[in-house]
Parts: C-alpha cells; sequence; structure tokens
C-alpha cells in the first residue's frame, strides 16, 4: 500500500527513539487493490527492548475499521438527528396553545408537560403533574361534577388499554376555588417493538366557550319566559275584547248598560299598558 506508507510509517521514529508504545493511530486512504474505496485503519506501534534497555525495533499491529468507522458516523449522524428532533419537538410543544402531558411509562408515575400544561395546572416548572404519582396536587379532577379516579383519567386510560381517548370533558377545580374547563384527547405510545410504553394527551381550556354557552342559555331562558308571560297577557286582552263585542251583539233590550262597556275597555288598555 505505497499510498499509505507516509501515514503509517509515521510513528515509527517516535517509538524507536523514545522507548514507548503508540496505540489507537487513526489513518484512511485507498489501496490499489480498492482504488474507488475510501478506508480506514487503526494501528498500534510497540518498541522491542533488550533486557539492557536498548530499543532494537518495533512491533505494528494494524487492524481496519472502515465498517466501525462507518458505523460509528452513522450513529453519530442519527444522534444528531434525534436531538434536532428532540428541539423541534419542544419548540413545537412549547408553541402549541393546548397543554400536553407524556407519560414516560404505563403506570403514569413519571410525566412532564409543556409550558401551557404547568401555566394549566398552576405547577411549578419541573413539578410531576400526574395524580398516580406519590404527593398531593394543588387541583382535583371532575367530570359530570363527580371527582375522577387516578387510573381513569385519559393519559392512564391510554397508557393501560392502547387505545386512544378521545372528547372526554372535564373539570379541574383548585383549592381557591377556581374552575377551569378542558376537552381532553390521548393516546398510547409505543416503542421499537411495538408495546405501549407511555401515553400522550393534550387538554384544550374551553373555559370561555363554557361561559359563552351558560350566558346563552340564560338569555334563551329569560326570552322563553318573556314570550310565555306576553302570549298569556295578549290572551286575556283577546278574552276582554271579545266578550265586549258579544255584549255589544245582544238585542236593545238586553244590552248592559254604557258605563260597564267602558269598563271592560278600560281594562283592556291597563293590561296593554303593562
Amino acid at each position: 500500500m505505497p499510498g499509505l506508507a507516509s501515514q503509517a510509517e509515521r510513528p515509527f521514529l517516535r517509538v524507536l527513539r523514545s522507548g514507548k508504545l503508540v496505540l489507537g493511530i487513526a489513518f484512511e486512504g485507498m489501496t490499489t487493490a480498492q482504488p474507488g474505496v475510501h478506508r480506514f485503519w487503526r494501528e498500534n506501534v510497540y518498541p522491542i527492548i533488550l533486557e539492557s534497555g536498548m530499543v532494537t525495533g518495533i512491533n505494528v499491529s494494524v487492524e481496519e475499521i472502515t465498517e466501525e468507522k462507518r458505523l460509528s458516523e452513522a450513529l453519530r449522524e442519527s444522534a444528531l438527528r434525534e436531538r434536532m428532533r428532540a428541539i423541534e419537538l419542544e419548540a413545537v410543544m412549547n408553541a402549541t396553545p393546548a397543554a400536553i402531558f407524556i407519560s414516560h411509562d404505563r403506570l403514569c408515575s413519571n410525566v412532564t408537560g409543556n409550558a401551557e400544561a404547568v401555566r394549566l395546572l398552576r405547577l411549578r416548572p419541573g413539578e410531576n403533574p400526574s395524580v398516580s404519582a406519590p404527593g398531593a396536587r394543588p387541583f382535583t379532577v371532575y367530570a359530570n361534577d363527580h371527582p375522577v379516579p387516578a387510573d381513569q383519567l385519559p393519559l392512564q386510560r391510554a397508557a393501560a388499554t392502547g387505545k386512544e381517548v378521545r372528547g372526554v370533558e372535564l373539570a379541574v377545580h383548585f383549592k381557591n376555588g377556581d374552575v377551569i374547563h378542558t376537552q381532553v384527547n390521548a393516546a398510547p405510545l409505543r416503542n421499537e417493538a411495538g408495546k405501549v410504553c407511555g401515553a400522550v394527551a393534550a387538554f384544550v381550556d374551553v373555559t370561555g366557550q363554557k361561559q359563552v354557552a351558560e350566558i346563552l342559555r340564560q338569555e334563551s331562558q329569560c326570552k322563553d319566559e318573556f314570550l310565555a308571560s306576553l302570549a298569556n297577557e295578549q290572551r286575556t286582552s283577546l278574552a276582554s275584547i271579545q266578550t265586549t263585542a258579544e255584549l255589544m251583539k245582544l238585542t236593545p233590550g238586553r244590552r248592559p248598560q254604557w258605563r260597564v262597556i267602558v269598563k271592560s275597555w278600560r281594562s283592556i288598555f291597563a293590561i296593554s299598558r303593562a
């Protein structure tokens, strides 16, 4: 391999002069047998020393590490891609307006959340939000006005069953009396073998929509009550008019006195003004 001689022989004189071994020297290039293939080697150089301490020669071992080098480079590139994906995922999670929780185990004892999750549940940065983990939490989760057991929450159900959970409405009650209404979707996480290893859940704050819906419901109820009252008054007015008209149809001998009719009409006008 004449093209590689200068690289391979470079440490020889150093070992001969110093008497100290040199390990792990890497060099690269192409051989005459495979001129188009770039290859890598690792070289170790040992001194041969007499009992008198004189260095009389060297012993050289060379190992081709082309595949090892390629694998190491592939792993390095893969790790770099994973780091970039992790950075991108973290940026996406922190920019998402939904609270996202990730369980790193099927028992949901180790859960992390994005910035919105910390804000939504009023947690300290780095605090484990999972109600499945030991310790008290500053909130209680309700569904249909009843507390939800920890193992029935969407994140826990997705991790335990391996199935998606969608469209669950939950209310988060805080100790100071505040209530946040949320809508939740959850999905299981699987490892490279396809086995469930955790879950992810997204909580969307729908408190504002709930408040608007309640205002609209109250306004609709007031409108219905007003229309019912108005209809009742109209029926009373029409009945008085009909009675007066029937009285006016009577024969002259049977007609009531005009003061009775006037009194009836006055009552109609009073009802209309009310």
